[in-house]
């Protein structure tokens, strides 16, 4: 066997270096010359039309891996047409990510409590598809209805998706007028009453009834039969009201469930011993645990006759609800510190809230006097009792738990 290496057989490491250049070059000449033929020219020409595909598919794909989430949809409204109130109605909205990297869903959220929505995945990959699940309970007045839910995703072009649910709710009944006003009521018009008439649907089987959850004592209800298709709804406003703004409802069924229900506006203003400027606020949207404050002055009439006894709160702003109480000269000012509540996990969305500060003030006695209104009747004694509504409205915070 022949060895290569220095000192062996009279060869070097220099001399077999220029043999292997020698190979080469030779090895080269010869395909040089081979291609110059018919056939090596065809085998180049399909070599060189592979490595070029092979480079433009892989350009393609890398640029494909660049560009950013797309999300597309079928439609942005459903317009489920003529629904009874109170109807639970529902819809799936068709999603598909048409970009290059995955679509993230990050949250849902609607304009109202009574809509909510699911998505079947928190992520699309690049041209995979999904789904949102929309449910309504639609409102229990008639009407044209919209709704809004939003879905939040990490598409530059479109961070925030509007999607529309449409309705025209039945009228179960006609109501004549279809709200009913007090107006500005003095102490000495009490009792006061106003009449709404109800024409009900050509259906003989229909039960109606009235009722008004947490209903005041001091708001009267009777119901009067005229004939089979036609109801007297009789409201009362008893001298007992406090004064303020009045900002109530009441519902009515038209079957024993009462899930089929219309409502009625109660409003009203009611002038007493006592006013409040403003009479009545507004905190706006909040988001759940954010904290909002606003001013009230209370004006007694005669404040060398009146001060404060008591401050309450509704039952439902109980909780989050913080008054403190100044003064200045014959004004009391009431400081309203409100956290917002927390939603209920089957109302993750925005809801409306209305409650009450009730301002009770009761007579001084002066020396040597007597306050002849503390022997006087439940109606003088609610003239010193001021109710300010208080109207909010709460969204899922930014922490909260995505759809």
């Amino acid at each position: 066997m022949e060895v290569w290496g220095p000192n062996r057989n009279g060869h070097s490491v220099q001399a077999l270096k220029s043999r292997i250049r020698h190979l080469i070059v030779k090895g080269l000449r010869a395909l040089v010359t081979y291609m110059h033929t018919s056939y090596g020219k065809h085998i180049l020409k399909g070599t060189v039309l592979v490595l070029v595909g092979l480079l433009v598919a892989q350009a393609g794909y890398n640029v494909g891996l660049r560009k950013p989430p797309r999300i597309e949809y079928a439609s942005s409204y459903m317009d489920f047409g003529k629904v009874i109130p109170g109807q639970r109605v529902s819809h799936s909205f068709l999603l598909e990510n048409r970009g290059g990297r995955p679509l993230r869903l990050r949250k849902t959220r609607s304009s109202c409590s009574c809509a909510r929505a699911t998505v079947s995945t928190q992520s699309l990959e690049p041209g995979e598809r999904g789904e949102m699940v929309v449910i309504w309970d639609t409102p229990s007045h008639g009407g044209s209805v919209r709704r809004t839910v939003l879905l939040e995703t990490n598409d530059p072009s479109q961070p925030v998706v509007s999607f529309a649910l449409l309705a025209e709710v039945e009228s179960l009944a006609e109501l004549y007028p279809s709200y009913i006003d007090f107006g500005l009521v003095e102490p000495n018009d009490l009792p006061q009453s106003r009449t709404v008439t109800v024409l009900l649907p050509n259906d003989a089987n229909k039960d109606l009834r009235v009722w008004a959850p947490n209903r005041p004592d001091w708001l009267g209800i009777d119901l009067l039969h005229i004939d089979n298709l036609v109801r007297r709804l009789v409201v009362t406003l008893n001298c007992s009201v406090p004064c303020g703004f009045l900002a109530d409802s009441l519902s009515i069924a038209l079957d024993k469930s009462g899930k089929a229900a219309m409502s009625i506006p109660v409003l009203g203003e009611v002038i007493g011993d006592i006013e409040a400027v403003p009479p009545s606020f507004s905190l706006g949207l909040l988001e759940e645990g954010e904290r909002r404050s606003c001013e009230v002055v209370v004006r007694p009439s005669t404040p060398e006759t009146m001060r404060l006894h008591s401050i309450q709160v509704s039952e439902n702003l109980n909780d989050c609800t913080n008054i403190s109480v100044g003064r200045q000269g014959d004004e009391l000012q009431l400081t309203c510190k409100v956290v917002a509540p927390p939603l209920k996990e089957e109302r993750k969305a925005k809801c409306t809230m209305k409650g009450y500060i009730v301002v009770n003030m009761e007579p001084r006695n002066l020396a040597g006097e007597s306050d002849a209104r503390s022997e006087q009747t439940s109606c003088l004694a609610a003239q010193r009792t001021l109710q300010i509504p208080v109207f909010l409205s709460v969204r899922p915070g930014e922490g909260g738990t995505p759809q």
